[in-house]
């Protein structure tokens, strides 16, 4: 399976840092892995970040016509951990397992986005940190392949 998470920003947090690596270290017993970066925008115009960021993003996804599109969004379909892994295991077997998961800048993502989008997930509604976030889309990666293959995880 191929996993490739778009993510705006960097996490300058080393705490954060280090979770977020643990985590992807761990994914990739499972899957191949790859984030791809796109800089934020600092505009003191919340829609000009969202619209430059989003076309950041649709200049990468160009050449992923063959993966399955999600972003997470708090007005997403709100999953469960085990709805996630069901969407990830589901995808397992489309295009060879290709699937993308796209997290947007602190100032969300453009509508114009949503057309290539298989989906939008949302872990709640409440408002995470943008690096926190990060570490909790690869933990909850890495938590679903776990329930996928019905192994033991440490709650």
């Amino acid at each position: 399976m191929k996993i490739k998470i778009i993510a705006v920003g960097k996490i300058s947090k080393k705490c954060l840092l280090d979770l977020s690596e643990l985590y992807f270290k761990k994914i990739e017993r499972y899957a191949d892995i790859e984030i791809i970066k796109i800089k934020e925008s600092k505009d003191k115009n919340i829609n000009v970040n969202r619209h430059l960021e989003t076309n950041e993003i649709l200049s990468k996804i160009i050449n992923l016509k063959e993966y399955a599109l999600f972003s997470f969004d708090v007005n997403g379909v709100l999953v469960t951990s085990q709805e996630f892994a069901k969407i990830i295991d589901e995808n397992k077997n489309f295009n060879s397992g290709k699937i993308c998961f796209i997290i947007g800048g602190s100032d969300g993502l453009d509508n114009s986005l949503n057309k290539f989008l298989k989906g939008k997930i949302s872990f709640g509604k409440i408002t995470y940190p943008h690096q926190l976030f990060r570490a909790i889309v690869f933990e909850q990666i890495y938590r679903s392949f776990k329930i996928i293959n019905n192994e033991k995880y440490h709650k």
